[in-house]
């Protein structure tokens, strides 16, 4: 499998940040869950989205979580994604504003 041990130890040491950033991170695991969601990997994408949902502040990781939850036909986990996806970016959007100031 390993061509080397050279190419074996940098894999070893990658994997090792890999998961130490992605404990740390919940950005990070988000964005590994979009990766997989978009080359066709939906449960390891559910999983890292789901332990990513702590980065999600406009609703947008919810929302991917809760089509993927819909693509696998489990539409309570669905709906319940797409309504946390709604309050978040509700709440998003009424800071936008607050934060918007109007040229005068």
């Amino acid at each position: 499998m390993w061509r080397d041990t050279r190419t074996r130890k940098r894999s070893l040491i990658w994997n090792t940040v890999c998961t130490r950033v992605r404990i740390s991170c919940p950005t990070f695991t988000a964005l590994l869950g979009q990766v997989y969601a978009r080359t066709g990997r939906p449960k390891e994408a559910i999983k890292e989205l789901t332990q990513g949902l702590a980065s999600d502040e406009d609703g947008s990781v919810h929302y991917q979580l809760a089509r993927l939850y819909q693509e696998a036909g489990d539409a309570s986990a669905a709906a319940a994604a797409f309504e946390k996806s709604k309050q978040i970016r509700a709440r998003h959007d009424a800071l936008a504003e607050l934060k918007f100031d109007p040229v005068r």
